[in-house]
């Protein structure tokens, strides 16, 4: 796994990080780190290598600071529940995360580690695809007749028979 670090994966995922996000703690902001990359892509690989290899995050990379938000829209700001409270971390820290993240969710793809019903957070798999998959299961289930599961039979039958519409793509109830 170590192996696939290296300076395209860091590049990759580094290009990823927003020029607008506000910086962490330490205030270098993703468009200082991609300066520095330009300068010395061999020393942020090899950083981010040796974090991967050990398992060891640094605990000064772990230190967020805290921004409270004024929700918009609010007509008093007296109550707590007025604002919003964002952590934000060093661009560092997110790269170092996002590389294990993706080495993680390769591995577990290559290994068929997670579920076929699992779509979130899975490359080349969307919300699109999970709906799809579940457009797909309720029009065989009511052409057949037989339901989703225990017990919904039923419900998709009187479902059917208020005018919920298949066949087109399309699901709207009527009425």
């Amino acid at each position: 796994m170590l192996e696939k670090v290296n300076a395209h994966l860091v590049a990759s995922l580094l290009g990823k990080a927003s020029k607008n996000s506000a910086p962490g703690d330490d205030r270098i902001s993703a468009a200082i780190v991609k300066v520095f990359w330009q300068w010395d892509k061999q020393q942020i690989t090899q950083s981010v290598r040796v974090c991967i290899r050990l398992g060891h995050h640094p605990k000064l990379w772990k230190t967020a600071k805290r921004v409270v938000i004024p929700k918009p829209g609010k007509p008093d700001y007296a109550n707590v529940r007025d604002y919003r409270v964002i952590s934000l971390l060093d661009v560092i820290s997110k790269l170092v995360e996002r590389i294990a993240a993706h080495l993680i969710a390769g591995h577990l793809e290559r290994k068929r580690g997670l579920h076929d019903g699992q779509f979130g957070c899975r490359k080349r798999q969307s919300c699109v695809d999970a709906v799809a998959v579940l457009m797909n299961h309720t029009q065989q289930s009511l052409f057949l007749g037989t339901g989703l599961g225990g017990g919904q039979k039923g419900s998709l039958q009187q479902a059917a028979e208020r005018g919920l519409r298949t066949g087109t793509g399309l699901h709207r109830v009527q009425g």
